[in-house]
């Protein structure tokens, strides 16, 4: 048979999980960024100390439990007049009002202030009802 040549040998020695670990510190915290000297230097120091070993195998905290995820709520403002709608409300970025609609029910002339004074007696009045009625 012949001679099987040896692999060569990398110019650099590799790095050990110590070195490595030290050296990403950096990327996840920028204060704790090392040097490759410091990292050397510590590393033989990190594979000695198995505290940090035993603390992320035995005492890993749960995941924590998040809520599910709702859709974030939309509030537009009328482009005119500056009303707030949802923006299924305001087609084209008007309000009906600054478009020329007029709201279902809504009258066609201004109420006269005795006609407004009788609404608002009839909605004290049921507000009244209702908070009566509500067991505290």
């Amino acid at each position: 048979m012949g001679d099987v040549p040896e692999p060569e040998q990398s110019p650099h020695p590799t790095r050990s999980r110590a070195h490595i670990l030290l050296a990403a510190l950096g990327r996840t915290a920028p204060a704790l960024s090392l040097s490759q000297t410091d990292c050397a230097a510590l590393a033989p120091l990190l594979a000695e100390w198995p505290l940090l070993r035993k603390r992320l195998t035995d005492k890993i905290p749960p995941e924590p439990v998040r809520p599910p995820a709702r859709p974030p709520l939309r509030i537009l403002e009328c482009a005119k007049c500056g009303v707030p709608g949802r923006p299924e409300a305001l087609p084209g970025g008007l309000c009906g009002a600054c478009r020329g609609e007029r709201a279902p029910g809504s009258p066609s002339t201004p109420l006269s202030p005795s006609e407004v004074r009788s609404r608002v007696s009839e909605i004290r009045g049921a507000m009244n009802e209702r908070r009566e009625r509500t067991p505290a």
